[in-house]
């Protein structure tokens, strides 16, 4: 029985491979190593706070004017 399924056409095959030369210091955050039968468990606290800072400013303005009349 032949083979009801034919190709349409022929193509080429690209193939891209990818070796990482090293890391940039931010990309790799934590890195440890455990041995085979080793277990390891590891504990991050992330606390996050908030500072609030109140100003008050005051600001007193007083003017006075005066008027001298003299008679001669």
């Amino acid at each position: 029985m032949p083979n009801p399924i034919k190709p349409i056409g022929v193509g080429d095959l690209l193939v891209v491979k990818q070796h990482i030369v090293g890391y940039e210091p931010s990309e790799v955050a934590y890195i440890e190593n455990v041995l085979k039968g080793e277990t390891h468990s590891r504990q991050v606290r992330r606390a996050e706070t908030t500072e609030t800072s109140v100003t008050t400013e005051r600001e007193n303005v007083s003017e006075e004017e005066r008027m001298v009349v003299r008679s001669v």
